[in-house]
């Protein structure tokens, strides 16, 4: 009887520990995604206070609560209206708010671009630039500027116009070669376009060479970036880079499943091919329009992701969004940083990032090298 008792407890004791199990482990799931949470509230609040700042770094001294009380009453808050001259509103409405605003969305597309093709590429020096997307896009913009190219009705609109439709024409020419038997190849899709980037270089060459001295200075501004190039072509990639952006995040539990392998991700019910092929494009169009709109900014979409991937975590419906906050971010503190440093003459921001991007390539580079060797 004694025995019988005690396999009896033994028996509850097993199923209280069963019962249990699950509860600890939905205990620390839901503290998890409380503290990646927080961390995009902080990183929300980094961009909120990025974007402060850039509207208030130029020339003209305009303090921050300025700034504030004059965004504010444009955007409903009346009873905050007055305190500021017409001068200073016109400054920041019409010149610095377009300005920042262009460049947290160029800046969120390029982190999420960069966390995605990292994804799918399975290579954690892969950024936004690395398939030639760009330097189609590049491509089309020195050919316009440096022989004048123009749409008609289309006035300061052409030049960016033309440099998307070079990126979509490198888009093309990439995913054709990239296609093997029906699937996009990772590797073939990087070496087609590293191939891309050098052709492509060597182009932009020639056009230098044969191009007006007086053209070549803005042809180099364009290039190494800058937020006031879009003009009346703004609203456009805009729309773009914003509906691709969440279009990603929407395929971002296809990424997950992806970062555990084809196979795998194909046993969990994924359309590996499908989901592959259409991040692509997407990521392809995000980066044509970027470019087209404000030249080339470089490292923004290697260094956020790796960031989120330290301070979130792994999961890309943190990764996505967080990347976004981040470039989002870093673009318009290097865009003041540029107003700033040189004040009244500007830094292009693509120069800024590159500079803080670039040590940052050299350490995961050779953080990669001392893992494989230590393999």
């Amino acid at each position: 009887m004694i025995l019988l008792n005690e396999h009896r407890m033994e028996l509850m004791t097993d199923a209280e520990e069963e019962h249990e199990a699950p509860c600890v482990a939905e205990g620390f799931l839901h503290k998890r995604k409380l503290v990646w949470s927080l961390w995009l509230l902080g990183l929300g609040v980094l961009m909120a206070v990025a974007f402060v700042v850039g509207c208030a770094v130029g020339p003209a001294a305009i303090s921050p609560l300025t700034i504030l009380k004059i965004v504010l009453s444009k955007l409903g808050f009346h009873s905050l209206e007055g305190g500021w001259s017409a001068t200073q509103e016109m400054i920041i409405l019409g010149i610095r708010v377009p300005r920042v605003v262009m460049g947290l969305i160029v800046g969120a597309s390029l982190g999420v671009v960069g966390a995605a093709f990292q994804c799918i590429l399975r290579n954690p020096l892969a950024d936004p630039f690395v398939l030639g997307v760009s330097s189609g896009a590049a491509l089309g913009a020195s050919v316009a500027i440096a022989f004048g190219l123009a749409i008609p009705m289309l006035h300061s609109a052409g030049t960016p116009l033309i440099a998307f439709m070079g990126a979509m024409l490198a888009t093309f020419i990439i995913y054709r070669i990239s296609m093997v038997r029906g699937n996009i190849n990772a590797h073939t899709l990087i070496l087609c376009g590293v191939i891309l980037n050098s052709f492509l270089a060597s182009v932009m060459m020639m056009i230098y060479a044969a191009a007006k001295p007086d053209r070549i200075y803005s042809l180099l501004l364009w290039l190494m970036g800058d937020l006031e190039s879009a003009g009346d072509w703004l609203l456009v990639p805009m729309l773009i880079m914003l509906a691709g952006m969440v279009w990603v995040y929407l395929l971002s539990p296809s990424m997950n499943a992806m970062t555990l392998g084809d196979e795998a991700a194909s046993a969990l019910g994924v359309n590996v091919k499908r989901a592959k092929q259409t991040i692509f494009l997407v990521c392809a169009l995000i980066v044509g329009s970027a470019v087209s709109a404000t030249g080339m900014i470089g490292f923004v979409g290697l260094v956020a992701p790796h960031i989120s991937r330290a301070l979130v975590t792994a999961d890309h419906r943190f990764v996505v969004p967080s990347s976004a906050l981040l470039g989002a971010a870093l673009v318009v503190l290097a865009d003041a940083f540029g107003r700033w440093i040189l004040s009244p003459a500007e830094l292009p921001v693509g120069a800024v990032t590159s500079l803080l991007g670039a040590p940052f390539f050299i350490y995961i580079l050779r953080k990669r090298a001392r893992n494989v060797w230590s393999d």
